[in-house]
């Protein structure tokens, strides 16, 4: 079983849990994606992203935005869910991640994470 099946497998009670962002997390950190380094991420570039490469054949999803410390920076993943918390997949059966390594990011996406590693855009 792949750990995109056991996400799957999960089903609706994955985000029902205490520590749910933090499984997807550690699930998302240990995919085989090399991330794409950038100097700078922008909250432009990460919206882009989500508006570019929405998921077709489903009506509701929000997006996901986790940060992770770095030694050359952070590394960024995002991803869609559908209205049930789960991952939504592209039509080869994968999800759609978008995985950057950035020496910084802009203020603007700074002041939305907060002090938090986690955005919700819905």
């Amino acid at each position: 079983m792949t750990r995109w099946d056991e996400i799957k497998k999960m089903g609706k009670d994955f985000f029902n849990v205490g520590e749910g962002v933090d499984i997807l997390f550690n699930l998302l950190k240990n995919t085989q994606l090399k991330p794409v380094e950038t100097e700078i991420l922008t909250y432009k570039q990460v919206i882009q992203f989500f508006i570019e490469n929405q998921p077709k054949g489903t009506e509701e999803f929000r997006g996901v935005i986790l940060k992770e410390p770095h030694d050359n920076g952070c590394i960024v993943r995002q991803v869609f869910l559908d209205k049930e918390n789960n991952i939504i997949n592209n039509n080869k059966g994968r999800p759609i991640i978008n995985l950057v390594l950035a020496t910084r990011i802009d203020d603007e996406l700074n002041e939305y994470f907060d002090d938090k590693d986690t955005i919700i855009v819905e």
